[in-house]
Order: C-alpha cells, then structure tokens, then sequence
C-alpha cells in the first residue's frame, strides 16, 4: 500500500523535511554551525521529543528518545504503538537521503518533483507522519530540545532549508511584493514610445527590459510598496526598509550584481536614506543590520501577505540540510551565526514576467500610466545561492 503522503510527488524541499525527521531521531541531537555550514565540535541540542501529526487520521504523533536504550518510543494520541532502535532510524535516514539527493524527476512533471514510494513500509510503522506543513507556517517541525542555556526542556519549531538540490526560496515573490517606480529622464527628451518599447515582453524578460530602459537613459524613482500588507510589515521591522529594497532592486535589475551582500554594499555607498556617519564602515552598518532583520524575520515568521507581529513561527531557529545530508542547527541563541549565514548564502532572482500572468506577481517590468505619468513595476524575490 502506498500511504498519503509519500505516494504524492514532492519536491525535494518538501522530502526534506522528512529527511530531518528520520536523521533527528537517528542522531538524537542537533549540532550548531557557524556562519559558513561548519559544525561547531561539542556544540549541540539534545532532543527530547519530536511532535508530528498522522497524515492519514490526523491524531497526534510523538517521537520520544530514549538514549540509554538507543530506541525511539512512538505514541499515537498517547497511545505507545512501538518502539523502535535509533539505528533502524539511521539506516531509514541514509538510505532515503540518497533516493531524494539522486533522484531525477517526474516525466512531464517540475524540475526536482519526484515520488519515493519506497520508504511507504518504514512511514506505516512509524505511523504515516504528515511531510509538509502548510506554508503560511514557517516552522516546519516542531520538538522539544534541552535548553542548554536555562536547563529546561523547551518546545521549539524550526524552520528547514535544504541545499543538496535547488535552491530554496527564502521571500517569495506575490503581488504584496510589488515595488512602484516613476520612470523619469533628467537629461533629453522623454519619448513614451521608445519607454513602451523597451518595457515590451517581446524584447525579453524583466532584466534585458530594465536593461534597456537604462541603456536608454531613463532613471527610476521609487514612489512606493504596493502591497499593503507587506508595507506595514517593513515599517514594523524598520521605517527604512521600503527605501533599501527598492534601491536593491533598482541596482540588482541595472546590473549583474545578484548577491545579496554585494547588492546591499552598493546600496550603503549611494545612501538613499542619506544616513550621517562618520566612515563608510558605520554608514555600511546602517544598511547591513536593517537588511541582516528583514531576513531573519522573514526566515522564521514573517510572510508578505500576513500581518507581522513579531512573533516568530520558528521559535528555535533553522535547521540547514548540507550536500552530503549533515543537518546543522542556528538555534536562536546562535544569532549571530544565523545572521551570518543568511546574509551570506542568499541572492536576488527576478521571477518570469509577461504581460498575461495569472499571478500579480509575473505582470512586472512592464510600462503602465497613471495620471499622464509613467511607470513601472519590479517585483522583490530573495533565494538561496
């Protein structure tokens, strides 16, 4: 029998999801990293239970480690259902890392969507387990840890991105993502026809269209994020952030700069919130710390269409799947590294736009007028490298 869930094609995002399930209850703990991926030696977070939620009925499910014995108890709405080795768990864990890390894709089907009905046998024992939560949710598991720090056991959901694959998306791009311009020209004449042409999809996609609106001369001028909700939540982070990710992206679209980090410096040395500082290394500080908490709070709570109230869904922080199928931990308390790592793994992309999109979000560098004036859309994406 192939059980829901597993008999459905996933991307390899979603299958890793499981994947930090099965390796969990195999090592028992989480180590932290560094900045850079590394583990930190005798750095790491005991896992005491981990909560899941049966796919098939809905009842709850618990995980819960037994070190001495080295087995793992599974209850189903409190009800023992078995007990199994942490070494049945590592060889689960393996062997399905190497089906998700190799397998190609479906025929006819998105890149890097794929069924593994292999592991349908080992998922019925250990009670069918839900593999995706849902997406407004940026925690995507939730166990209780050891707190190192206070001594306690703490129930934490962690967020889970995985680099063994494509990139994950950290921001995704909707219509709340939509950055308005004035196109502007200070020098010559302003000639609608050649601004139309340029902006027209039949030339390319966003970037060659931005590029040659550029290369024709005209300047953009940010006038505002046209997504309500996802203003209100830049303003609640920092009241400069709408300013900074518009010059972001006006520099990502005119240039080939792609990383984030670079992107950002470039932004610090034109200064559109005309920051005072005393060097350039302090300037640069303003832009890297206000950007460094836009993407913290977007890894671990905050989504452009919801609210933010600064409550973050990933209360424990993020769990990285590496190439090799090492999963590392940037706990809260590691804020630093977890600022790091973000900052220094993740780049802008400009989704497909065309003048017929069935999301907002692909109706972008495009050529549209308001009140005898011009204008222009980009649309705000950030992805891991």
């Amino acid at each position: 029998m192939v059980l829901k869930g597993v008999g459905k094609s996933r991307n390899a995002g979603e299958w890793a999801e499981l994947y930090v399930l099965l390796n969990t209850l195999a090592d028992g703990e989480l180590y932290a990293a560094d900045g850079d991926l590394n583990i930190i030696p005798n750095q790491y977070f005991p896992v005491i239970k981990i909560k899941k939620k049966d796919s098939v009925t809905g009842r709850s499910i618990e995980y819960t480690i037994d070190r001495k014995n080295k087995n793992v108890k599974v209850t189903s709405d409190d009800k023992f259902v078995s007990s199994i080795s942490m070494k049945r768990f590592r060889t689960e864990a393996d062997d399905f890392f190497k089906i998700i890390s190799t397998r190609k894709s479906d025929k006819l089907g998105p890149q890097n969507v794929f069924k593994v009905t292999e592991i349908s046998a080992f998922m019925e024992q250990i009670q069918n387990p839900e593999i995706k939560q849902t997406s407004s949710n940026k925690a995507d598991i939730h166990m209780i840890i050891h707190d190192i720090m206070t001594g306690f056991e703490q129930l934490v959901g962690f967020s889970i991105k995985s680099k063994f694959k494509s990139a994950a998306t950290l921001l995704n791009p909707s219509g709340q993502t939509l950055f308005q311009y004035r196109i502007k020209k200070s020098e010559g004449f302003f000639n609608k026809t050649d601004v139309m042409a340029a902006l027209s999809p039949s030339i390319g996609g966003p970037q060659v269209r931005m590029k040659r609106l550029f290369e024709l001369g005209y300047e953009l001028q940010f006038v505002q994020v046209k997504g309500a909700s996802f203003k209100e939540n830049l303003t609640i982070i920092d009241s400069s952030l709408s300013t900074i990710l518009a010059e972001c992206l006006r520099i990502f679209f005119s240039s080939s700069n792609t990383s984030l980090k670079k992107v950002v410096d470039v932004v610090s040395q034109n200064n559109p919130c005309k920051y005072n500082s005393t060097s350039h290394k302090r300037l640069m500080d303003h832009y890297v710390y206000k950007v460094k908490r836009l993407i913290v709070d977007a890894s671990l709570g905050m989504v452009p269409s919801k609210p933010w109230e600064g409550k973050y869904d990933a209360s424990g922080g993020y769990l990285v799947v590496k190439k090799m199928g090492e999963v590392v931990c940037y706990h809260l308390y590691s804020w630093n590294a977890l600022q790091d790592y973000l900052y220094n793994n993740l780049r802008f992309e400009g989704p497909p736009s065309t003048d017929k999109g069935s999301k907002k979000s692909y109706n972008y560098a495009l050529h549209y007028e308001d009140n005898d004036e011009s204008f222009v859309d980009l649309c705000l994406q950030i992805r891991f490298k």
